[in-house]
């Protein structure tokens, strides 16, 4: 997903969600943190593993991130990605999917 089109995806979600989000360089968590508290408001938990028994030559994949909870009642939502700014991308989009009846098409 490129930076272009995941600002694009995110700003419409933070539309839908209520919360503030400027477009930019998706670096670090800063960006992504009122969406993960809006999550988190919404009653559930979000594991970010930094997975370091993970070779890079082995496995691309660097970082799980998951959202759980009693009552996501259509179930936890799950990532491994590369870098962590694609991981919080989708995982943010997989939930706006799920649960603020977001439509990205």
């Amino acid at each position: 997903m490129n930076i272009s089109n995941s600002n694009l995806l995110l700003s419409k979600i933070a539309d839908i969600a209520g919360v503030p989000f400027t477009s930019g360089e998706l670096q670090g968590i800063d960006m992504f943190l009122p969406f993960l508290k809006k999550i988190q408001m919404e009653g559930a938990v979000i594991v970010i593993k930094f997975d370091g028994e993970r070779k890079e030559d082995e496995d691309p994949v660097f970082y799980t991130i998951i959202i759980s909870g009693s009552r996501l009642i259509s179930g936890p939502c799950r990532v491994d990605s590369r870098t962590l700014e694609e991981g919080l991308t989708q995982i943010i989009i997989d939930y706006a999917k799920k649960y603020w009846r977001f439509d990205d098409h």
